[in-house]
Formats: C-alpha cells, sequence, structure tokens
C-alpha cells in the first residue's frame, strides 16, 4: 500500500483500537480497514474506455435513470479525450485551435435515498471499465 494511505490506515487502527466496541462509528472503522487491507495495491490494470460498451451495460443493468446514464456517458466521453492527450479545443470559428485550460479532475457524486440504486450504478461503471 502507498506511504500515505499506510499511514491513514495506521491512524484509523488506532483510533479503533481506543474505541468502545459499542460505538457505531467502530464497524465504519473496520470495515474500512478490511477494505483497505484486501485492496490489490500492486495490481494495475488499464482503463479500457468504450461509450458504446458502457452505454450497453448500463441500459442493461439500469433501466429509467436516463439523465444518470447521459451524465456518465458524457464524463466517460471527457475521460477519453483525457487519456487521448486532447491539448487543444477548437477556435474562434476560424478553424484554428487554441490551447485547452489546465483539466480538473471530475467527481461524480450519487445522492439520494436508500434503494435508487446509486450502489448498482457505480458497480455498472466499474463493468463498463
Amino acid at each position: 500500500m502507498p506511504e500515505e494511505a499506510h499511514q491513514k490506515s495506521l491512524k484509523e487502527l488506532k483510533r479503533l483500537a481506543q474505541m468502545s466496541g459499542h460505538n457505531p462509528e467502530a464497524g465504519y472503522i473496520r470495515t474500512w480497514l478490511d477494505t483497505m487491507v484486501e485492496m490489490p495495491w500492486s495490481k494495475r490494470t488499464p482503463n479500457n474506455i468504450s461509450i458504446k460498451k458502457a452505454e450497453k451495460i448500463l441500459d442493461g443493468d439500469h433501466y429509467a435513470l436516463s439523465e444518470v446514464k447521459e451524465r456518465i456517458t458524457e464524463y466517460l466521453a471527457v475521460m477519453t479525450l483525457k487519456r487521448h492527450g486532447q491539448k487543444t479545443k477548437p477556435g474562434k470559428g476560424n478553424g484554428e485551435l487554441e490551447p485547452r485550460e489546465a483539466v480538473v479532475p471530475t467527481i461524480l457524486c450519487f445522492v439520494g435515498p436508500p434503494g435508487v440504486g446509486k450502489t448498482s450504478i457505480g458497480r455498472s461503471i466499474a463493468k463498463a471499465l
């Protein structure tokens, strides 16, 4: 595990050791630590981004949710452009290219009550990649 993750894990382990077993947060910390230990830190796989494949998986796994699926597809398209090193954008209609602004990483945040599909849409995204 990377040094930063290792230090954070040790800090959380120390918190857990000092915490009462009846504290509801203890379960969350224990689950988080289990996840950190089980992560395949040394294993790397390439992101195989295919918009068509992602659309097919999202449509197959989720009925409706058209706005959510469209937003995810847009995000994957932008990821594809970034991966292929798009450093320019179209100019002001004269066919020239202007330098692209610095790209800030995007975070997708799924919000909603329990049972609306936040976790399953996350799994579908992982499967699509």
